[in-house]
């Protein structure tokens, strides 16, 4: 039996595959990371402000860090095309994504069904006061209050902040908050770190611990230089659910924060700037504002940032 000849399109087939395969290995050896971009579908174009990384993500965090991050020993420059190089918050989770809820069990008298609801009403908030897009504008934080139990008075408490900041009422110790005629966000990623956890507290309540901090990249309103500011909020709330309470809705029981890469003024913003001094001298110890391992050393107090 005579067998059949190649055709001439299998010629074809095979050229185009050669000079394929041939063309894969010259990008490989001419840029091996864009390579792999390419390959595992992480390709970064110049305008989505994204950063790319050949580095595993961060897994979320489970308990508190024993050391802050290494410091890189090259530290790259940040651009508006990647604002968070050279940052240990490079391979941190990104938005509310980032904010994992622990699974709910029952405590005491409470339900799982409210515990988790209480840890929802809780990111709630936190999402409300350092992710909304509007808010961080400066705009009123109607999200975030919503879920916020009046009976303590915390609802009032940021209002009256708001209205009349100085050092004693800050809004900046309950929002991120910054003042878009000055500076704006350099894309829509905002990188977080932290976790959330709960325990039976008194009155058969049950309450959530948060400590979660935030990493914003900031330029110049209008036609600025290029140049990206970051600034570090590390925010540790604290809330509390009773059986009796609103539904839906949690009590603040505790709220510190520390800024690193922020001026000290008192005008119900926080001022992104490379002179994070600016306004009132500093009162607090130089800190690295990545070091989670420590707890919130004197919260409230303006202080340097070893890094942003």
């Amino acid at each position: 039996m005579q067998r059949g000849r190649r055709g001439p399109w299998r010629d074809r087939i095979r050229t185009l595959l050669i000079v394929a395969a041939v063309a894969a290995l010259a990008l490989v050896a001419i840029n091996p990371s864009g390579a792999r971009s390419l390959v595992l579908g992480h390709g970064n174009s110049s305008g989505s402000h994204e950063d790319s990384s050949d580095s595993t993500p961060l897994t979320p965090e489970t308990a508190q860090p024993t050391a802050a991050p290494d410091a890189a020993a090259d530290p790259d420059i940040p651009t508006t095309s990647h604002p968070f190089a050279g940052s240990p918050a490079l391979n941190w989770a990104a938005g509310a994504d980032a904010i994992v809820l622990p699974h709910a069990e029952k405590v005491g008298d409470v339900t799982a069904r409210q515990v988790d609801a209480a840890l929802r009403a809780t990111k709630a908030y936190l999402v409300g006061t350092n992710l909304d897009p509007a808010e961080l504008r400066g705009g009123y934080p109607d999200a975030a209050l919503h879920v916020v139990d009046p009976i303590n008075g915390g609802p009032a408490r940021v209002k009256a902040a708001l209205s009349s900041p100085s050092a004693k009422t800050d809004p900046t110790v309950w929002l991120t908050r910054y003042d878009p005629h000055e500076v704006r966000l350099v894309g829509d990623v905002i990188k977080v770190r932290g976790r959330m956890t709960f325990t039976k507290s008194d009155h058969e309540s049950v309450r959530v611990h948060t400590d979660y901090t935030y990493v914003y990249a900031f330029t110049k309103a209008g036609n600025g230089d290029g140049t990206v500011q970051r600034l570090i909020a590390r925010r540790v709330v604290d809330t509390q659910w009773y059986p009796r309470g609103a539904p839906g809705k949690v009590q603040l029981v505790r709220i510190d924060a520390y800024f690193g890469g922020s001026g000290c003024e008192h005008d119900g913003y926080l001022h992104p700037s490379p002179s994070e001094n600016s306004g009132v001298n500093p009162s607090g110890p130089v800190t690295d504002p990545y070091d989670r391992s420590k707890p919130l050393d004197k919260p409230g107090t303006c202080g340097v940032a070893s890094r942003t």
